[in-house]
């Protein structure tokens, strides 16, 4: 089954949803003098496909076919995100849903969302891939403002690397750190994002981890306000570390001891 996030958010919606994990509101870039447009060209195309039904009324109700499928997105006992750029320049983003025995596996391209079921075995395939090429040692933190960073990757394709390393170098990051982080901004270098939400205690607690890899260099990524900035922090850290990271988070997803 391929949707786009439009398609999913109205699919959602005729069926009573509330909220929806893993694919954001496709309408929220769009603006609202073109809303009611843009809603009902998504509307017609899946009346035309039979994904929603439409009574004399004008209510739209969500065909039996694609019930479970939404009810794997708005009322998953557990989500997890998978955000992963290569040093070769691909990337791949993927979500898995649990919805009692059932497990779903969505692969994410520029436009839409292609789900289909999935096994643990297949899903832990998926996620256990990373091979880091990093020298073994643990070094400081360095922390940058995400300001800065925003900063950074626009003056790399403004001006090129010399000024996004200024400011990089000029926010605290040292020359081997700084250029791991040009690496990163130019998507040459390993990148791995996981956030995982588990709604089976009723709330929605988030557990999020990411790292960048290049140079020998293998850095862990989390968040924090220094100053009232909100900030990212990069420390060095060990392959082993990130294994056994990886291997604790998808533990928790598929609920291993």
């Amino acid at each position: 089954m391929r949707f786009t996030a439009q398609e999913l958010y109205v699919m959602a919606v005729a069926a009573g949803k509330q909220r929806m994990y893993g694919v954001p509101n496709g309408f929220e870039w769009v603006p609202e003098e073109e809303y009611q447009a843009v809603r009902q060209q998504v509307v017609d195309t899946l009346l035309d496909d039979d994904v929603l039904t439409m009574d004399f009324d004008g209510k739209l109700s969500l065909s039996s076919a694609y019930e479970e499928l939404v009810n794997a997105l708005c009322e998953c006992g557990k989500c997890l995100t998978v955000n992963r750029q290569r040093a070769d320049g691909s990337y791949e983003d993927l979500i898995f849903l649990q919805y009692g025995d059932l497990l779903l596996r969505a692969e994410v391209t520029e436009t839409d969302y292609l789900f289909r079921e999935t096994s643990n075995l297949e899903a832990e395939a998926d996620l256990q891939q990373e091979t880091w090429s990093a020298a073994s040692g643990k070094g400081s933190q360095t922390v940058i403002p995400q300001l800065a960073l925003t900063k950074a990757k626009r003056r790399l394709k403004e001006n090129g690397e010399e000024e996004a390393l200024r400011l990089l170098r000029q926010n605290g990051a040292d020359d081997r750190i700084a250029a791991v982080l040009l690496d990163g901004l130019e998507e040459k270098a390993q990148y791995l994002r996981l956030l995982l939400m588990d709604m089976s205690s009723g709330t929605c607690s988030k557990t999020e981890r990411a790292w960048l890899n290049s140079r020998g260099i293998l850095l862990a990524l989390s968040s924090a306000v220094v100053s009232f900035r909100t900030c990212t922090v990069f420390a060095e850290v060990d392959a082993a570390d990130v294994a056994g990271e990886l291997q604790e988070l998808t533990g928790a997803f598929f609920k291993r001891q």
